[in-house]
């Protein structure tokens, strides 16, 4: 992911005042001119869970996008101008909503198992 420049910088500043003073409207801002990166770190966090089935879902990604920006909206009023970018400080708030929605990777059952536990002394 390429650096933030300065413009990017004062952009997303404006973008999270508006958050954490409360104008949710701004959520919609944010995806617009950030969704590219929220979608890369949501993306990690995926490929993390091993959920790689949901990883070549677009519109999955989509929405967790959409869900992750709502996390940063709620969580706007926690964050520094000056400090680490919204997906990286509250990258937990979003990881446990990505969880929440898709959960984690599961495998299979296999009756040949049971089949040979009963069996075992």
């Amino acid at each position: 992911m390429q650096p933030m420049d300065t413009d990017d910088r004062s952009e997303l500043e404006r973008i999270m005042a508006a958050l954490a003073a409360g104008d949710d409207a701004f959520v919609v801002t944010l995806i617009e001119r950030f969704g590219d990166r929220l979608a890369g770190a949501v993306r990690a966090i995926v490929r993390e869970m091993g959920r790689d089935d949901i990883l070549r879902d677009r519109h999955e990604i989509d929405g967790l996008v959409i869900d992750a920006a709502f996390v940063i909206a709620d969580t706007a009023a926690g964050g520094r101008p000056d400090g680490a970018l919204p997906w990286i400080w509250a990258q937990r708030a979003i990881r446990s909503t990505v969880a929440a929605t898709v959960g984690h990777r599961t495998i299979g059952h296999d009756e040949d198992l049971d089949v040979e536990a009963d069996a075992a002394p």
